[in-house]
């Protein structure tokens, strides 16, 4: 147990992760100004660095009680439903609705030609495959530990090298008070 290739980081099934899939987010097209009344038509775009991986046009109307959103994506056109509330400070906080599961979000993702959200895609996130990427590393550096003739855990380790990571990242505090004058 626990040998080489028990993990299951690097394994050809592991879940799918969003990082690996196109997204949409509701937050982007308020900020840009795609919720507003009347009919508005933008593109998005998805890049690698300068290189352009996709994109996507987008159709918002909203006004006389519907408000809807057409993704046109791979020669198809997919409706969505919008959904909004008014929150405590004043405007709208507008959410789209899967078109799989009509479940409330704020992101969804295109996988393959299929456009829903991330449970019913059954995506992950990146960094819950990465969360003990380094627990082996730790273990192998407790047993080289010794400390009066007991061995080290390598949960302690773990600790003291994130401690350790954290304190030489720390930006130095400047100094209270007035400078020093210099003779």
């Amino acid at each position: 147990m626990g040998g080489y290739g028990s993990g299951r980081y690097f394994r050809y099934n592991t879940k799918c992760t969003v990082e690996d899939c196109r997204s949409v987010d509701a937050n982007d097209f308020a900020r840009w100004k795609m919720f507003r009344e009347g009919q508005r038509y933008t593109s998005t775009r998805w890049t690698l660095g300068d290189r352009e991986t996709g994109s996507c046009g987008v159709i918002t109307q909203i006004g006389d009680g519907l408000t809807c959103c057409a993704f046109l994506f791979n020669n198809r056109r997919v409706p969505v439903a919008l959904s909004w509330y008014a929150p405590g400070y004043g405007g709208r906080r507008y959410f789209f609705l899967c078109p799989v599961c009509h479940r409330r979000v704020r992101t969804l993702h295109f996988k393959g030609r299929e456009l829903a959200c991330r449970i019913c895609h059954n995506l992950t996130y990146k960094s819950c495959n990465e969360s003990h990427s380094f627990d082996r590393l730790y273990m192998h550096m407790a047993e080289s530990f010794h400390r009066d003739g007991k061995g080290v855990s390598w949960t302690a380790v773990k600790w003291y090298m994130r401690n350790m990571i954290r304190s030489v990242n720390k930006r130095p505090r400047r100094p209270r008070g007035r400078p020093k004058k210099c003779r």
